[in-house]
């Protein structure tokens, strides 16, 4: 969890107004990971960081996030990346090849590209590879320990770093 940490301190340079979109689809189990921690972080981060629960569709927010005028947008998803259940990654979503994959029919690569050219801002993929994406509610006790983790991580390093 340290690289992660050190990773995002680094991506978070600068930032002024940090936008944090949570993807997911609540009815495929550990795809609903992202939606599960903008939960954990509603009312426990600093007031400029907005958060956006997207659900399966992310695209569709994107005249949301730019009433925000963000200098960054971090997306918070279940992947499939061949790692462990729960392991988590930072990534350049423009380094995302094709064992990165997602659930959702927009490819986020592409939403990221659209969201650095037309609001200027910088991307970055906070992804936990997913254990199952069968048809039900919940997440499995691996990818819920993930999502405890991270957010206690997340509140923190925000905390710590928008003072």
């Amino acid at each position: 969890m340290s690289t992660i940490i050190s990773g995002l301190s680094e991506w978070l340079k600068g930032s002024k107004i940090l936008v944090i979109l949570g993807v997911g689809n609540p009815m495929r189990g550990d795809d609903s990971l992202g939606l599960e921690m903008i939960k954990r972080l509603k009312n426990k981060v600093p007031k400029n960081i907005k958060l956006i629960e997207c659900g399966s569709v992310p695209e569709n927010y994107t005249s949301k996030i730019k009433q925000f005028n963000p200098t960054h947008v971090l997306i918070i998803d279940a992947i499939h990346a061949n790692m462990e259940p729960g392991a988590v990654c930072i990534t350049q979503l423009e380094n995302i090849d094709e064992s990165f994959t997602s659930t959702h029919t927009l490819s986020l690569r592409f939403l990221s590209k659209y969201l650095e050219k037309t609001l200027n801002v910088k991307t970055l993929l906070l992804g936990v590879q997913v254990e199952k994406l069968s048809l039900e509610s919940g997440v499995s006790p691996k990818i819920r320990k993930a999502i405890d983790d991270v957010s206690e991580i997340l509140i923190r390093l925000f905390t710590e770093t928008f003072k």
